[in-house]
């Protein structure tokens, strides 16, 4: 069982001269803002060798939200005429998180190559969470719909000898986002599915071992609000560099 707490603040100011009756006046309008959540995540999981050579594993995560609150304070001052106006809103609905089931499976080829398969599927929610209740905007209110997901990895670790090892991966990072904007109850939003693959390299010695590899992920979706939409494309490339150390203190 793990506790999550959050918390942000944030505050705004604008600045304006308003004319008044040959005269000036400074009006300062600023909103304040405050979001506090405490959740809880609570995680299973099992793991079981099948056979010598397979061993299969089960894991299901939920997370509930115990306390949540937002307060937006907004402000204006005139002062010239000393006007001052405030409006406040205020909400402690509890917001959701999708429920995660993932399986995962292993399988030892021989004692020197391995594969790996896993799988990971998000549930499908309705989120309105304080921050989003306590507004005047009734299509806000509304909250955002996130559909389920299924996400899913292929790798492969191969010791070509004692001290040298290969690994390749395949994976996917689909979006849960709406798929038309009647389900984001016209809420604005971007939807991109992700798929990559993993390259590495580790050669070993008996102190030390030194690893090189390249993550490349592409992916392509669209963006919708209530004026525009268009297509998105995301590519990245990282290379990876690690090494490691170990010795003894007598």
């Amino acid at each position: 069982v793990r506790v999550e707490w959050g918390r942000w603040r944030d505050t705004n100011y604008v600045y304006m001269n308003d004319s008044t009756e040959g005269g000036t006046a400074e009006i300062q309008l600023y909103t304040v803002k405050s979001f506090n959540e405490i959740a809880y995540k609570t995680i299973f999981g099992v793991q079981y060798k099948i056979i010598e050579k397979i061993v299969v594993g089960l894991t299901f995560d939920t997370t509930n939200v115990q306390y949540s609150e937002f307060k937006s304070d907004d402000f204006v001052i005139n002062t010239g005429t000393m006007y001052w106006s405030e409006k406040s809103y205020k909400s402690t609905t509890k917001g959701k998180f999708p429920n995660h089931l993932g399986f995962g499976s292993t399988y030892y080829m021989s004692p020197s190559i391995l594969f790996s398969f896993d799988f990971d599927y998000y549930s499908a929610i309705n989120n309105k969470p304080s921050f989003m209740s306590a507004t005047t905007n009734e299509e806000f209110k509304k909250g955002i719909k996130s559909n389920s997901v299924l996400n899913y990895s292929i790798a492969n670790e191969t010791f070509i000898d004692a001290e040298n090892a290969i690994r390749f991966g395949y994976f996917t990072n689909n979006s849960n986002a709406p798929n038309s904007l009647s389900e984001s109850n016209n809420m604005p939003y971007e939807k991109t599915d992700i798929q990559g693959i993993t390259l590495g390299y580790t050669s070993y010695s008996q102190t030390s071992s030194l690893t090189g590899g390249i993550l490349y992920k592409e992916g392509t979706g669209f963006y919708v609000d209530k004026i525009n939409s268009g297509n998105t494309k995301y590519t990245n490339l990282t290379f990876i560099f690690a090494a490691s150390t170990n010795f003894w203190v007598i």
